[in-house]
């Protein structure tokens, strides 16, 4: 995975992620502020339905800049995370 102390703001990267319901690369936007710096302030912010990580990021970038911590939003698309059991409660089974 690329390291995301050193990731363009903002930028989207993708890696391998195993437990969706297919499995294959999974998108992350970021937006690191000029002022941030390797060990500083990250926030997570994560989409709804519209799976619209890319929008999320693009309205925090304000909010990054301004108070200087690491923009991080995971994209769950509903080819990867389609339904309840993937995307609200992470694919867990009951034992």
């Amino acid at each position: 995975m690329p390291s995301l102390a050193s990731a363009q703001a903002p930028s989207r990267i993708s890696f391998d992620e195993p437990s969706g319901a297919t499995p294959g690369p999974m998108a992350v936007y970021l937006h690191r502020p000029a002022s941030w710096q390797p060990g500083g302030k990250v926030v997570v912010v994560m989409h709804g339905m519209g799976r619209n990580a890319d929008d999320y990021r693009d309205a925090w970038i304000p909010h990054a800049e301004a108070h200087g911590f690491l923009l991080i939003c995971p994209e769950y698309s509903n080819a990867k995370f389609p339904n309840v059991r993937f995307y609200n409660y992470g694919n867990a089974r009951a034992p």
